[in-house]
């Protein structure tokens, strides 16, 4: 039974080292314009998120497809 707490205390540190993974990935500076642009989303005007929305559409060429979808394609 020896290695049944071996595999436990595993579980732990493993559980633990991913939480302050998480945690720094979370506080990171590099990121925080991000995560502050995404936090304002649900607090933007339905008309003005449908006009970026459309305009990204435009600059795609006017074929339905999105400016990055156009950049993952490789076009």
């Amino acid at each position: 039974m020896e290695w049944l707490n071996d595999m436990r205390v595993l579980v732990t540190l493993s559980s633990f080292a991913a939480f302050v993974g998480v945690v720094l990935w979370a506080y990171a500076p590099a990121l925080r314009s991000r995560f502050d642009a995404d936090a304002a989303i649900p607090f933007l005007d339905d008309e003005q998120l449908l006009s970026e929305q459309s305009g990204a559409q435009q600059s795609a060429g006017g074929q339905g497809r999105t400016a990055a979808q156009q950049t993952l394609a490789g076009k």
